[in-house]
């Protein structure tokens, strides 16, 4: 099993969803945020663990995209209070 099939659903579900209903997300306009939503919240509701690869790619580009194109810093922590244990 992936590791970020288990991180999305618990402990960084509320961090992807953050990202996944940010401003920036919706203004680059290369996803329908609407789409995206559902189905992020169809992979949390489902019980089997599907493939989340493009989850993960879908945030992958919108980090790329706030650091090395909107000039964002990315905090020394960015997971202070989660668990990847």
């Amino acid at each position: 099993v992936d590791p970020q099939r288990e991180w999305l659903k618990e402990p960084l579900a509320n961090w992807a969803k953050d990202i996944f209903l940010s401003e920036s997300f919706r203004k680059r306009g290369i996803f329908n945020q609407q789409q995206v939503r559902k189905e992020f919240e169809k992979y949390i509701s489902m019980k089997v663990n599907l493939n989340s690869f493009h989850l993960w790619q879908w945030l992958s580009l919108e980090l790329w995209f706030r650091t090395f194109i909107d000039g964002n810093k990315f905090p020394e922590r960015c997971f202070t209070n989660t668990s990847l244990s």
